[in-house]
């Protein structure tokens, strides 16, 4: 397990060394779960910050903020547990020779839609 600090709302945080650094296994599977209700767990490209950009533009649109939404009327964001609904929570990745089996340009990203917090990541490995 870990902690994530992000800085806003739609923040993304690379967490792929992270995981890397927990994991205690040869080969097997990782299973990779945000412990929250508003943000989430994604695999998509690492090397070009558009993109991350552009998923988080297009769920604004999706789900804009402050829509009259029931929850805003307890702490004003229910945008961004919708958007952690819509992304999920969890990710589950092959390992191979102690380290995550990416694709190239793959990287694990806890993105954040209610920033900036603290966020935890639980790590769990089942080996081959």
């Amino acid at each position: 397990m870990f902690t994530v600090t992000t800085t806003n709302k739609n923040d993304d945080v690379n967490i792929t060394q992270h995981v890397n650094n927990q994991i205690t296994i040869d080969n097997g599977v990782c299973h990779i779960t945000a412990k929250h209700t508003s943000c989430a767990i994604t695999v998509n490209e690492g090397t070009d910050p558009a993109v991350l950009n552009d998923i988080h533009d297009r769920l604004d649109d999706l789900v804009p903020p402050r829509h009259n939404y029931d929850h805003d009327r307890v702490d004003g964001n229910a945008d961004a547990h919708i958007k952690a609904t819509l992304v999920g929570c969890t990710a589950t990745l092959p390992v191979r020779d102690g380290e995550l089996d990416l694709g190239t340009w793959q990287s694990v990203f806890l993105l954040e839609f209610d920033g900036g917090r603290q966020r935890t990541v639980q790590v769990t490995t089942i080996p081959q």
